[in-house]
């Protein structure tokens, strides 16, 4: 099986056993993308935009605060685990 080589020569082929030793590749997809300061729904809206133009992925990696921007009013802008968020990713 040929091997692709990342940056600085590190393999970038991520092998998963499944089954009889068959392998496949774990295709990730970076999104960075502006934030709307505090706007949780137009940035899932701007996401949702930005994932769709992708290829398909396994594993989609989003910026930390990407729903609300970096902001000092962390506390009383958090969502629950069953919030908006959590059910807008795992759709």
């Amino acid at each position: 099986m040929p091997r692709s080589r990342g940056w600085r020569g590190y393999d970038r082929r991520v092998a998963v056993e499944r089954g009889r030793g068959v392998t496949t590749d774990l295709r990730v997809t970076l999104v960075q993308a502006d934030t709307v300061w505090h706007a949780p729904e137009a940035n899932r809206d701007r996401l949702a935009a930005a994932i769709a133009a992708t290829a398909p992925s396994d594993v989609i990696v989003l910026p930390e605060t990407f729903t609300s921007g970096f902001s000092n009013d962390a506390l009383t802008r958090a969502e629950e685990m069953d919030g908006p968020t959590v059910a807008w990713m795992r759709a």
